[in-house]
């Protein structure tokens, strides 16, 4: 391989030094682009579809012991609560909307990281209030 020595020197169709032939490109824009994210998150970041990721994962975290697909295997709601009582109990405490919820995922969903750690923390909380025993039919200590 001839020695390139100056910019005029590399053939037009050569990559930029140290880059294999396009690799590097994806890699290259998706580093520039989560640093796009991040300067321009401020309140984005904060908030999506009305939501914070706060209260998003506080939501979903009990939503999830609702779906009993979801929850620890030793979490079980009372025979007495039918799942859609117990969905429709979590949503009017916390004063979401369903489509709240969905918009909030959707608009977050494109930012992965983001979005694998809120589901992380959901998970964590959903374990830590199958641990105490939360039910939705019950005030909740503040």
């Amino acid at each position: 391989m001839p020695t390139i020595t100056s910019p005029e020197d590399r053939p037009t169709d050569a990559p930029p030094r140290g880059v294999q032939s396009g690799r590097a490109r994806p890699l290259v824009l998706a580093a520039l682009l989560a640093g796009l994210a991040a300067a321009c998150g401020g309140r984005a970041a904060t908030r999506a579809a009305g939501l914070t990721d706060s209260t998003y994962v506080e939501v979903m975290a009990r939503l999830a012991l609702v779906d009993s697909t979801l929850a620890p295997a030793d979490y079980q709601l009372p025979d007495s609560l039918p799942p859609d009582s117990a969905r429709s109990l979590v949503l009017e405490r916390w004063g979401v909307a369903d489509s709240s919820l969905v918009a909030f995922a959707e608009e977050v969903g494109s930012e992965p990281e983001r979005m694998q750690g809120i589901w992380q923390r959901i998970r964590e909380l959903a374990d830590s209030l199958a641990t105490r025993g939360w039910r939705p039919d019950r005030p909740e200590a503040s």
